[in-house]
């Protein structure tokens, strides 16, 4: 876990899907990392790659941590990631509430090809 009393650095590259369980883990357990979007992991590795693998992309990442100065990954509280997550959850339920009147709206007048004339 600590070696000399400094936790080792953790650093990764957001891949979506696969790297949200590393980093629930990571703050569950108050371990500092840093995580880098996937364009800037590429252009800091771009002139040390030679074969793209998992293993070699690890690799690299880590070779180039020692030569790029990187600030650690800032963890928002989870109130905060809460409130977010409604946000998404309130745009996305009014977008298929629109979307919902628009296919009501085309079925009325399908259906009722005057309804619009006579109650406008």
């Amino acid at each position: 876990r600590e070696q000399d009393g400094k936790l080792p650095d953790i650093v990764f590259e957001a891949t979506g899907v696969y790297s949200k369980g590393l980093e629930g883990f990571l703050q569950a357990h108050h371990y500092p990392y840093i995580r880098l979007n996937p364009l800037e992991a590429k252009l800091q590795m771009a002139a040390m790659r030679r074969h793209k693998t998992d293993i070699s992309d690890a690799h690299e990442l880590a070779k180039s941590h020692f030569k790029s100065d990187r600030q650690e990954t800032y963890v928002q509280e989870d109130y905060f990631e809460q409130m977010r997550a409604l946000g998404r959850y309130y745009e996305d339920l009014e977008k298929e509430i629109r979307h919902n009147y628009n296919r009501l709206h085309a079925f009325l007048q399908l259906s009722f090809p005057l309804f619009e004339k006579v109650f406008s």
